[in-house]
């Protein structure tokens, strides 16, 4: 079953107007990239302080983070100080 969106190869290639035997002309090539730029996705970085803190979000994270908690209120402080070394290198 066809997308209804997804044109055929055939078809494609004859709106861009590609022969597929021939490829396109150095000079079809330059105009294309002016007219559209290059054939590339640019790499979008966050910010890094937000990247490190994002590595303290999650399932796992919340469970070491549940546990330290725990182990406060529990004055189980050794415990608490391996939990948060494990958070830490997990987030390293």
């Amino acid at each position: 079953m066809k997308h209804p969106d997804v044109a055929s190869v055939p078809a494609t290639l004859a709106a861009l107007h590609v022969d597929p035997e021939a490829g396109l002309t150095h000079a079809e090539v330059d105009t294309r990239r002016k007219e559209h730029g290059y054939n590339e996705v640019a790499e979008q970085r966050g910010h890094p302080v937000l990247m490190v803190l994002g590595k303290f979000w999650g399932v796992s994270a919340w469970m070491l983070e549940l546990i330290m908690v725990l182990s406060i209120v529990l004055r189980k402080y050794s415990g608490f100080a391996v939990v948060s070394a494990l958070l830490v290198v997990n987030a390293v």
